[in-house]
């Protein structure tokens, strides 16, 4: 598979993770989910969890890059949360935004409903990003904000389109044509608890300067945990880059919080790294002073009895 992908989940400043994400890679097809229940409805970490699995099942059965193929995933994970929704009266609320990435290795097609997001990549710059399904979106549309201050606006959870709306209409928006990809086109697709804490212009920063998409990943990660408050949301993301040489990842599916528990550990080994390195310097340099050090006593203690035998000489 020529796509390298890399993901995380954390549940930030909350008790419960209600965002789920996974991938699902068949032959040279793969298809991405990342979806954020809703914290304000009972069941929002059941919510997300039906609605990835249901996209993924309905990709799998159906692989096809077309916007009526993306269109019956979509319509497959609706239905999945409503009868979720019918079996557990307790959860009839539950709600989830969710966006999708699909490809043939070739060209590339996606669609959302919430506020979770889809950026892609060329050259390390951004070229596209997804609009919003939120009033606070409708907000900046309107003239009335602008894109930075979403971030911060009071109204930027009230979300316009979601899964599990009792009607069971849902209007996702679907890139009308598959984009052609590009070597280096890199993808990342996260919740708002992720994209709130990082800027574009940060993100185009980190990608400039990772060695790969796990580096890349790590280092917005780093910068959204320094900004988690108590009161922050869960944030997942997922990075996709494509390279024109098929890999060897093998299909898999997987909700993140374990895999990312077993990655957490990196930036403290890199920096254990460091430290052992400096350390090693350190000892170095202290070594070399101190035969220095010998070196010129030596030279001093010489001269000196050079100087006592000579005067010894001429008594």
């Amino acid at each position: 598979m020529p796509f390298v992908t890399d993901l995380i989940s954390r549940t930030g400043g909350r008790e419960i993770n209600e965002d789920y994400c996974g991938f699902l890679e068949l032959g040279e097809t793969a298809c991405w989910v990342v979806a954020d229940g809703l914290g304000g409805y009972q069941g929002g970490e059941a919510a997300a969890k039906v609605a990835v699995e249901a996209t993924l099942n309905s990709f799998r059965a159906n692989p096809q890059l077309s916007t009526a193929a993306v269109q019956n995933h979509l319509e497959a994970a609706q239905q999945s949360v409503l009868q979720a929704q019918k079996a557990q009266p307790r959860l009839s609320t539950m709600r989830t935004t969710i966006v999708v990435l699909i490809t043939d290795s070739k060209r590339a097609l996606w669609a959302h409903l919430g506020d979770s997001r889809l950026y892609c990549f060329e050259n390390g710059r951004i070229v596209f990003c997804t609009s919003d399904h939120s009033v606070a979106q409708a907000m900046v549309d309107a003239g009335e904000l602008s894109p930075e201050q979403i971030r911060h606006n009071e109204d930027r959870n009230r979300l316009l389109r979601c899964l599990g709306t009792p009607d069971g209409e849902i209007r996702p928006t679907i890139l009308e044509q598959p984009r052609n990809l590009i070597r280096g086109t890199s993808f990342l697709m996260c919740t708002d608890g992720f994209w709130e804490n990082i800027t574009e212009t940060e993100m185009e920063v980190d990608f400039t300067k990772a060695e790969a998409p796990g580096e890349w990943l790590r280092w917005m990660a780093d910068r959204v945990m320094e900004r988690i408050t108590e009161d922050s949301d869960n944030y997942t993301a997922i990075v996709a880059a494509f390279h024109s040489s098929p890999g060897s990842n093998s299909a898999s599916v997987s909700k993140l919080p374990r895999l990312v528990k077993s990655r957490s550990s990196a930036p403290k080994q890199s920096r254990l790294t460091r430290t052992s390195l400096l350390s090693s310097m350190v000892l170095t340099l202290s070594v070399v002073l101190l035969f220095s050090l010998m070196k010129v006593e030596s030279r001093f203690l010489f001269q000196c009895a050079k100087s006592v035998t000579a005067s010894h000489v001429q008594i």
